[in-house]
């Protein structure tokens, strides 16, 4: 916690502080607050990857070792801790069991971001949606220690479209499609409570404990 709290800068909602082809070599660690990590292409459309929650570790490098491919925006205001490499390799090796919570971390990663690929590639909005509140619910309810079926997230309904692949409009249509089937509600910004349990997961096409499973790391 001593290494972190000497590395750590805090960062108002909104700012990029991480640029797509930047120089890195370190580990990010989001200690409070949302990050958003992205990629835009030439003619400024931004697809979200991920949202780094409290507790998250990314390794945000390319094979190359040294560059980023991916821009980091802050969504709510936020405290993150950049460790340089070869201080995280120290740190390493004097507590191995940091390196398995890197692993951990890393694999929580990856299937979700599969999770949701499949969905962005082969579903519907609807399917797209009911699964991003339910990777939602797992992922809060895996920091708070506490599973609800009502909670707030920083989010508007652009950054659900660029994170879930539609276009705002698309977004909000399905919205009201599923709070009229009684699935979802959706109100503020942005408190979201699942009316329908069954229903969300039957459209997503996963259970809530399953996809706990695969995507929430080990304490």
């Amino acid at each position: 916690m001593r290494l972190l709290a000497e590395h750590t800068r805090h960062y108002e909602s909104g700012a990029q502080f991480i640029n797509e082809d930047d120089t890195l070599n370190a580990i990010v660690c989001v200690l409070s607050g949302w990050v958003s990590i992205s990629k835009v292409s030439e003619t400024g459309q931004i697809q979200i990857i991920d949202f780094g929650m409290p507790g998250d570790l990314y390794d945000l490098t390319s094979a190359d070792g040294h560059t980023t491919p991916l821009n980091v925006t802050v969504v709510s205001n936020a405290t993150v801790a950049s460790v340089p490499r070869a201080l995280w390799r120290s740190l390493v090796i004097d507590y191995p069991e940091i390196e398995r919570l890197s692993r951990d971390h890393a694999a929580s990663a990856m299937s979700r971001v599969s999770e949701r690929m499949l969905r962005l590639g082969k579903g519907s909005a609807e399917e797209r949606i009911a699964y991003g509140f339910l990777e939602l619910g797992v992922r809060l309810a895996d920091s708070s220690g506490q599973r609800s079926n009502c909670y707030d997230v920083p989010l508007t309904q652009l950054l659900l479209a660029e994170w879930l692949g539609l276009s705002s409009v698309h977004v909000c249509r399905t919205l009201q499609s599923l709070h009229t089937r009684g699935a979802v509600e959706v109100s503020g910004h942005m408190k979201i409570c699942v009316m329908d349990a069954d229903a969300l997961t039957k459209i997503a096409g996963v259970s809530f404990d399953t996809l706990a499973q695969e995507i929430s790391p080990p304490h």
